[in-house]
């Protein structure tokens, strides 16, 4: 019975740090997605010049990720209204619940890595992480073929007012974000979220086949396999 209940429990707990590692490298994802926008705005959407675009695209983006930048966000060139900032001030609120919900998964994960290699549960650990990189694999290809309605769906239930509808027109501002600029950082995000959740694979991989030629005193080779 306690071996079964020990199972049970270690098995429990690398999920719990399958999960964090999981949460971790979204925020980190999303976290370099977001800056890396900076180098896809394009001035010529709104009229104006590249460096105003640049200059005030900075500003947008340290009033987001900042939790020191103001309550209000505050820009020297481009046009906004009250509806804009309103929309900011809650896409702001969520970007600093992610980097905390980040910083956190992140600690875990650390702890949870050196916790599974000093236990020996590294084995179970690098099952969880193929799933995740099946399951989020997928989860990106549905996606991305649905862009726009899940997109949409995402506004609905992320925000609780409409304020995210600008109106081109009234709010020109929206006219550096198209369609196509999203659907590029979305599938972008998707790939590095993958990238990192592999590269821990192979370090878990890696350390697992370390143990295995430690413990049974054969030598190392590499025969080119993953």
């Amino acid at each position: 019975m306690t071996g079964w209940w020990n199972n049970l429990i270690n098995q429990g707990r690398t999920l719990l740090i399958a999960l964090a590692i999981m949460l971790a490298c979204l925020g980190g994802a999303l976290f370099l997605v977001t800056n890396a926008s900076y180098f896809l705005v394009d001035g010529r959407l709104m009229g104006v010049s590249q460096r105003i675009v640049e200059h005030d695209y900075l500003r947008i983006l340290g009033y987001l990720q900042l939790p020191w930048s103001g309550e209000m966000m505050r820009l020297d060139y481009l046009p906004t209204d009250a509806k804009v900032l309103r929309h900011f001030k809650d896409v702001r609120h969520l970007f600093l619940l992610g980097e905390s919900i980040t910083v956190g998964a992140s600690l875990v994960s650390w702890w949870g890595l050196w916790w599974a290699k000093q236990r020996y549960q590294l084995w179970r650990l690098r099952g969880w992480l193929q799933w995740l990189l099946v399951g989020f694999l997928v989860a990106v290809i549905l996606i991305g073929l649905n862009f726009e309605p899940v997109f949409l769906w995402f506004h609905y239930h992320a925000f609780s007012n409409q304020d995210w509808l600008f109106d081109p027109k009234k709010e020109p501002l929206i006219n550096l974000w198209p369609t196509s600029f999203f659907m590029t950082l979305a599938i972008s995000w998707g790939l590095l979220v993958e990238g990192l959740i592999y590269l821990i694979y192979r370090w878990v991989k890696k350390e697992l086949h370390r143990f295995v030629f430690l413990e049974t005193g054969l030598e190392e080779t590499n025969d080119g396999r993953d």
